[in-house]
């Protein structure tokens, strides 16, 4: 994932991720089984329709200039911020991490309430091979470099170790990467593709929620990474008490409850869910949870989910876009 994952520092970090992880130990996480090379990443999911259309009409922009440019496009269902990169070795560390997170889900108002988002604003490039867009503004650079520094703090009292972080942090959104060989091709990005829009204003992003993901080149349904886990912003996600505590309710005496929502596209419909999902995780950590969608039908599908017999404990959450679909819950 990491926008300069080819360049990386070489620290004694490294070294000592070489020695922690054996030759033969399991690695399920990512592609690449080098132990001196990050296979998660924390991120900021860039997801907000303005923000998005910028990018797409920069796209078209930068095509009719240079063609051959495009295949090293990120799609824009992948767009984030990385925020810190790291490496696991088993399911032990992966269980640290994803605790670590969790606690710092309270952290996160702190330092992004309800009214403070990211303006991404310009456009650069690093080493003549990443075209990104930058989030470096003075007064979010601060919050931002504060939070990474947190959570760096965090997740290695939680035993993570860090690669590939650059001892000072950038925030940027990558919109061009040029892998190696397109390099040794001689593909270029030049100046002329975008210097008119070295200032163009893309708009804001809602911090609402950080994405734990797999450095890896698959994708999900929804276009975007693999994600192990997702922590929301609480000062983004209020959920109705009532509704809440009924399910919560439910979840305690094991009973399988269904979710019904209801209501326009863009409504918040499946930000409610996701975050009612992790209401339901802290309340039973066992339950199985999932959430259907119409949706998901018609979205590029890169895996295919497995099919796992319904238990006692399943707290189930699905739109009315599914049940229109015809599909079953709860079954």
């Amino acid at each position: 994932d990491d926008d300069d994952d080819d360049d990386q520092d070489t620290t004694a970090t490294a070294a000592a991720a070489a020695k922690k992880e054996a030759p033969s130990a399991a690695n399920n996480y990512g592609s690449n089984p080098n132990p001196s090379r990050p296979n998660l990443f924390v991120c900021i999911r860039i997801d907000d329709p303005e923000v998005l259309e910028q990018v797409a009409q920069l796209q078209t922009s930068i095509l009719a200039y240079d063609h051959q440019l495009y295949p090293a496009f990120t799609p824009l269902e992948s767009l984030h911020l990385t925020l810190v990169m790291l490496r696991v070795h088993n399911l032990q560390d992966t269980t640290r991490v994803e605790q670590a997170l969790r606690t710092f889900k309270t952290k996160l108002p702190l330092f992004f309430p309800a009214q403070r988002k990211l303006v991404l604003q310009g456009v650069d490039v690093f080493r003549g091979r990443v075209l990104h867009i930058r989030g470096d503004g003075a007064q979010q650079l601060a919050a931002l470099s504060a939070m990474v520094e947190e959570l760096k703090t965090d997740l290695q009292a939680a035993g993570a170790v860090l690669l590939g972080n650059h001892s000072q942090f950038c925030p940027h959104v990558t919109l061009i990467k040029l892998n190696r060989a397109q390099c040794r091709a001689q593909l270029q990005i030049s100046a002329g593709c975008y210097k008119k829009h070295q200032n163009r204003y893309f708009g804001t992003q809602a911090v609402d929620a950080l994405h734990l993901c797999v450095v890896s080149p698959e994708r999900l349904y929804d276009g975007f990474y693999r994600r192990i886990l997702t922590v929301r912003n609480t000062e983004h996600a209020a959920l109705p008490a009532k509704a809440v505590a009924e399910v919560a309710a439910a979840c305690r005496q094991q009973q399988r409850v269904v979710v019904v929502m209801r209501g326009l596209s863009g409504c918040g419909k499946s930000t409610f869910l996701h975050s009612l999902e992790d209401k339901v995780r802290e309340t039973r950590p066992d339950a199985h949870v999932l959430v259907c969608s119409a949706d998901h039908y018609f979205l590029r599908t890169a895996t295919t989910p497995k099919t796992t017999e319904a238990t006692p404990t399943e707290a189930e959450a699905t739109s009315s876009e599914a049940a229109a679909a015809g599909a079953t819950a709860g079954a």
